[in-house]
């Protein structure tokens, strides 16, 4: 590439050998050439989203550009429009396939190959038939002891809601897009019967959404045991401030940061102090979760998702002798994504697509859900083996606080869940999974131990940890909050199995 110097220099020679100038001739054709040689445009252009108007086969958008440019289009919009100007632009998407977008965006190209800033288009429906088109969004959780559940599904046209089977509700308006429904109560039973469809405007009826079957236990309910007081061991080294996994191997306890920490485990002692650092090669700390651990590997989560925005989950797979003697080591990547997750929109705290806890169990790796909309807790399961993997539910239910940390006690065969109610992590929790069946962790005894968090700094907690006998370790994370004073994150040990 020839820089802005190199274009005076070589401007100098062309003019002194070609152009048969006199001196000052020389310096006037200088100045005037070489500046406009050098007025390089570094300035981005600059995109603002003015209106849309939609009917059921089109889309047109009005924006204003601060330049003249080449459209870039991203995901499944796309328009016959390829060029702008400077000023208001209309582009008209008309020949998209039936469905919901919500993830469309422009941007635009300048001549000088500046980019500009990225405008997202809203979400709207395309339904080129005269039928109305439903979706499920949010199914009822398969085993629940609600016996008037919600459910949520997304239409494509406003209209009456018609219902098949044995759930019925008293809502009978359907909106465009989402809608959230209640059902009359029902009795203790398996639903697989359950439809709904929705009649336009025109009388129009859409086909009928099947919903997803589920059952009702009213007597399902987690059993409230003994009440415990944590003995807190130690504040956390400053760099644990946000400690958000930890697992227990041989005697000693490993932790690791999240929200982009560094890609390292480190070994700590009672005392919270870090006796070593391990780096994980080849790793990336975008928002780690917890850890866990099989007979031969650990595995750390980075599937941290407040917003419900990401597309890059991973899992890494670390051989576990490896860990206990080596102070970087390299790691094989499971890449992971919901089955179910067809929205990636910006849902700050809303979203059912974050999750904080995982096990390992058996041939597969479970990771229990932190739903921050209902408090539905869902469970998914992925292979341990490396590659890209879809997570598949396999069971889920109705928790009264957000999951953050999960931890499988193979020779008691019980899973420990811990988390809090809520931000503010007002009241925190413990239950014990059970006398299960097979991977349906929710089919046994659920369990739930009281906890007392008067002990300082027992208030974030993050992660959990069995010692594969009689005790757990849990580690909270930093927390300074004027109504709940400061807690520092700090290692705590709980005698939880009998």
């Amino acid at each position: 590439m020839i820089c802005k110097k190199n274009y005076y220099y070589l401007a100098i020679i062309f003019i002194i050998f070609f152009s048969g100038c006199n001196t000052s001739e020389i310096k006037s054709n200088i100045k005037n050439n070489v500046k406009s040689l050098i007025d390089v445009d570094i300035k981005s252009p600059v995109l603002e989203m003015n209106s849309q108007t939609k009917n059921s086969k089109s889309l047109s958008i009005s924006f204003n550009s601060s330049e003249d440019g080449t459209l870039l289009y991203e995901n499944d919009c796309q328009s016959k429009t390829k060029n702008v100007k400077q000023g208001k632009n209309i582009i008209i998407f008309d020949d998209l396939e039936n469905g919901y977008y919500d993830f469309c965006t422009i941007t635009i190209v300048d001549f000088a190959d500046n980019i500009s800033n990225t405008v997202a288009i809203p979400a709207f429906y395309v339904n080129n038939t005269e039928i109305p088109s439903l979706t499920e969004v949010m199914p009822i959780t398969s085993n629940t002891f609600n016996d008037s559940p919600t459910y949520t599904f997304r239409s494509s046209s406003e209209g009456k809601i018609s219902y098949s089977g044995d759930c019925k509700s008293l809502q009978h308006k359907a909106k465009i897009g989402d809608n959230v429904i209640t059902f009359n109560k029902l009795k203790d039973g398996y639903y697989d019967n359950c439809s709904i469809s929705v009649i336009n405007q025109e009388g129009v009826e859409s086909k009928e959404l099947q919903i997803s079957p589920f059952s009702i236990n009213k007597d399902k309910e987690i059993e409230i045991i003994d009440f415990v007081t944590p003995k807190r061991l130690a504040t956390l080294d400053y760099k644990l401030k946000e400690s958000s996994g930890i697992i227990y191997i041989d005697g000693k306890l490993y932790t690791h940061t999240d929200s982009s920490g560094k890609a390292q485990l480190y070994e700590i002692d009672s005392h919270g102090k870090i006796v070593r650092t391990i780096t994980i090669n080849g790793a990336i700390n975008i928002d780690w979760e917890d850890i866990t651990q099989d007979d031969f590997y650990i595995y750390i989560a980075d599937i941290g998702n407040n917003n419900g925005k990401r597309k890059d989950l991973k899992i890494y797979k670390i051989d576990k002798e490896m860990i206990q003697t080596q102070k970087s080591v390299d790691c094989k990547i499971i890449e992971v994504s919901y089955e179910d997750q067809e929205n990636f929109k910006y849902e700050q705290f809303s979203t059912p697509y974050d999750a904080e806890a995982i096990i390992a169990y058996k041939d597969n790796l479970y990771i229990f859900t932190k739903n921050w909309n209902n408090k539905v807790t869902k469970v998914y399961a992925v292979p341990k083996r490396p590659g890209s993997h879809i997570l598949n539910e396999v069971s889920s239910y109705s928790f009264d606080f957000l999951i953050t940390g999960a931890t499988y006690n193979k020779k008691a065969d019980k899973i420990i869940l811990i988390g809090y109610n809520s931000r503010l992590a007002t009241t925190q929790h413990i239950t014990v999974l059970e006398n299960f069946s097979n991977d349906d962790f929710f089919s046994g005894d659920l369990r739930q131990i009281e906890i007392d968090s008067s002990p300082i700094g027992f208030r974030q907690i993050e992660a959990i940890t069995s010692d594969g006998a009689e005790k757990v370790y849990i580690t909270s994370e930093e927390m300074t909050n004027k109504f709940l004073g400061n807690h520092p994150s700090s290692l705590f040990e709980i005698r939880i199995i009998e």
